[in-house]
């Protein structure tokens, strides 16, 4: 069954819409998922807790990951290779997700990204943008 394509309504909800493009969910009702928990869509490790509450396991890899399970649907998240340094002696990476449907296509939620796209064109845009890919998360549901 092919992904219907959710495109992210604002500039940090990329991982609200990839998980309703991978579990066939309305964005909203996964919006309300992270909303009603209080937790953060930005935040892996919440990510992950909301996914489980909510019936789903995950299996998280680094990027050697990306070549694991084909023809599953996947989560791809890619970082900035440089962290920047915060006031308080922390620091962050800008992050963004994509999809990889069972075609092995990539899917950007970017409402600029229209058209899927394959692997070697992410490997491209990861260069040029100098971004990594970080981790590759495989979801399934308990519930068959």
């Amino acid at each position: 069954m092919a992904i219907t394509r959710i495109e992210q309504r604002t500039q940090t909800d990329c991982m609200v819409a990839c998980l309703a493009m991978i579990l066939d969910l309305p964005y909203d009702t996964v919006a309300e998922w992270f909303a009603s928990s209080h937790r953060s869509p930005n935040s892996l490790a919440d990510a992950v807790l909301t996914l489980v509450k909510h019936g789903y396991t995950v299996q998280l890899f680094d990027s050697r990951g990306f070549g694991l399970n084909g023809g599953s649907r996947r989560l791809i998240a890619a970082v900035e290779n440089l962290a920047k340094p915060l006031a308080n002696g922390e620091s962050f990476q800008i992050g963004h997700v994509f999809v990889v449907d069972e075609d092995e296509r990539i899917i950007d939620p970017n409402p600029e990204t229209k058209e899927g796209f394959n692997a070697d064109a992410l490997c491209g845009r990861t260069l040029a943008l100098g971004v990594r890919i970080e981790w590759v998360a495989l979801i399934k549901s308990v519930v068959a």
